[in-house]
């Protein structure tokens, strides 16, 4: 298990081991890049006397990263105008982890609470591995030296904007208008396109289709404050437990990875598939850091002009009769397997591969769009080099007419660049596109613990009414900022809609605005490990029996407005008190039993909400214990 990394500032004694830090990673990282007599000739004295220097000044914040008690990179920051990130360096064994990221909100956090509202960063050009860090966390460059005598001067200088954590928020698309201009803006963009939407059948189908009618899909956007960095589009199959991508834009890693967290908290154990460009690195990235697997990246090929009078004998339409022999060869390492093509007939056209009676190769291949594709092209290895796939490509384009078609395939497959090639496919440019697998946690990566104390560095077991000393936890954010403010269950019922929404219920008149309106919290993420289920009778409510440690504490300076913005964003319904009938007969019936499961019927003089709106209920039901109606 990763251990959770720490941020410390620095103190006076801690210059010394900065110093070493930044001997060794010197050593390790700029190796090659700095003369090697600057590193071998490290001085060590001067260096511990600049870095207690800056430690004592109030022109500089230095933090050191801890991580198990012991010291693994350091981050200096120079509280200038404008600000700047002098230095983030981490030992070379802890790279390639995400803790670079973790470490660069950090330091976000740290110039938001000094009100900065921009900062920059000077990074070496030839420290390849930063350059491509730094463009990763949204960094643009706006300035460059590059004439120095001696290369290991010269610099490209990052600008960075300042946006607090809590600031990032997932929205419902709700019309094109919201999403139309960001989309644009990725086209033609090599790295950042998505391979999804190449022409108008995807667009209308991958994207139009989830915002304008959302039957079992979802347009979700991710926002950084009002602007929008991040559109993706999924379809989900709740039946089958099953996600698929369709479009996922954005230039910003805080995106992706806000997604899947989204991902993890509405959908564990989902089956997930990812479809997208091979040169998004961010997206590979945090892929590869949930352990997704990766199949090869895919060849798109075009249909331009069907070779004319290729042979196409033994090549049938599927029908019942080789039902048996189909699905025993079939691939079922996909998700279209044999029986889903066979069920989707208003999709799909089957070819099958006959000799001398037996099916020795299929090809499923859909019919429905203008620009249709071959799902599954296989021929039995004893029958390869026969012409079937060929024959069997040549029966489904006689078949389909007019229409366009594509295929995809293994980039690295000459074999089949060849096959399809010869029935006149050709190679398309900048639309290749990779496929990861991931089965997102049945137990979320991170959960939340929310809190009005800041400055937790660990959360540790309380007893509460369950009567164990437990650290709570939710993997919903939502959910726990309800727990922002003090409340019970005299307040609110609190309770899941049927499509996986925290919805809750006021026990009386402007309780929701009563309870949160002026007051502010922390929102603490802890690690998912050590946490376990249905340990109290709230199905989403996780508990620890040890001492958690934090990993990133997020403010919430006004939780009324936020949870007001999380129901304007669809991911909180907030059932505000009512006079009808049915309404209050729900709250009623709430109220007697949660006065008879706490023993609460002897507090009227000590809770002016007993007072005010329970009085009555209590009257009755004081009247109707006492024995007199037996």
């Amino acid at each position: 298990m990763q251990s959770t990394v720490v941020f410390r500032r620095a103190q006076e004694e801690d210059a010394a081991v900065i110093a070493k830090l930044r001997q060794e990673i010197w050593s390790t990282t700029y190796r090659g890049i700095y003369p090697d007599d600057m590193i071998d000739q490290f001085d060590y004295a001067w260096h511990t006397q600049k870095d207690a220097q800056r430690i004592k000044s109030p022109a500089y914040a230095v933090y050191l990263m801890m991580q198990e008690d012991h010291p693994i990179g350091y981050i200096t920051l120079h509280i200038s105008v404008p600000a700047h990130l002098l230095s983030l360096y981490l030992r070379q064994e802890y790279q390639q982890q995400g803790i670079g990221h973790r470490a660069f909100a950090f330091i976000r956090e740290v110039f938001q609470t000094l009100g900065v509202s921009t900062f920059t960063c000077a990074c070496q050009p030839d420290n390849v591995h930063a350059m491509t860090f730094y463009h990763r966390c949204g960094g643009r460059v706006v300035g460059e030296d590059l004439s120095n005598e001696e290369s290991w001067q010269n610099s490209v200088t990052f600008q960075f904007y300042v946006m607090r954590e809590t600031d990032l928020v997932i929205r419902i698309i709700q019309s094109m208008d919201e999403c139309i201009e960001f989309v644009r803006g990725f086209h033609g963009d090599a790295q950042f396109s998505d391979p999804m939407l190449t022409n108008e059948e995807q667009f209308q189908t991958n994207l139009v289709k989830c915002v304008e009618h959302p039957d079992r899909h979802c347009a979700l956007g991710v926002y950084l404050g009002e602007q929008l960095i991040g559109l993706f589009t999924f379809l989900v199959l709740p039946e089958e437990r099953y996600l698929e991508m369709l479009v996922g834009l954005s230039r910003d890693c805080r995106a992706y990875a806000e997604i899947l967290c989204h991902l993890e908290r509405h959908y564990p154990g989902y089956s997930a598939d990812f479809v997208f460009n091979p040169q998004n690195h961010l997206w590979k990235q945090l892929l590869e850091e949930r352990n997704a697997e990766f199949e090869p990246e895919q060849q798109k090929m075009a249909l331009d002009v069907p070779i004319a009078d290729i042979d196409t004998a033994g090549v049938v339409l599927y029908a019942p009769e080789y039902k048996e022999q189909y699905l025993s060869i079939h691939n079922q390492e996909t998700y279209w397997t044999g029986e889903k093509v066979l069920a989707a007939t208003d999709r799909f056209r089957v070819f099958l591969a006959i000799h001398e009676g037996k099916v020795v190769g299929y090809l499923d291949v859909t019919y429905c769009y203008e620009q249709n594709e071959p799902y599954d092209l296989f021929v039995l290895e004893a029958y390869r080099e026969m012409g079937f796939g060929r024959k069997l490509l040549a029966q489904a384009l006689k078949c389909n007419g007019p229409k366009g078609m594509m295929a995809m395939v293994d980039v690295e497959a000459v074999a089949a660049i060849r096959l399809f090639e010869s029935v006149g496919f050709q190679r398309t440019e900048q639309e290749n596109n990779v496929t990861a697998h991931w089965t997102v946690p049945d137990v979320p990566k991170s959960l939340y613990h929310v809190s009005a104390i800041s400055g937790l560095t660990e959360l540790i077991p309380s007893v509460s009414s369950h009567g164990k000393p437990y650290v709570y936890a939710v993997a919903d954010l939502t959910t726990g900022l309800l727990f922002g403010a003090k409340h019970d269950d005299f307040d609110f019922i609190l309770d899941t809609s049927t499509d996986g929404i925290t919805e809750i219920y006021e026990c009386y008149p402007g309780a929701f605005q009563r309870t949160y309106q002026g007051k502010n919290c922390s929102v603490y993420e802890v690690s998912g490990e050590g946490f376990l289920a249905g340990q109290t009778p709230w199905d989403v409510e996780m508990v620890c029996v040890d001492t958690v440690p934090v990993q990133r504490e997020m403010i919430v300076p006004d939780l009324y407005h936020r949870l007001l913005e999380e129901e304007r964003n669809g991911t909180l319904i907030v059932h505000r008190y009512t006079q009808s009938k049915e309404y209050k007969r729900t709250i009623s019936q709430h109220i007697v039993d949660r006065l008879i499961r706490f023993d609460a019927l002897n507090q009227m003089g000590e809770d002016m909400r007993f007072q005010r709106y329970y009085s009555r209920i209590i009257e009755a039901l004081r009247s109707a214990m006492d024995g007199h109606l037996l």
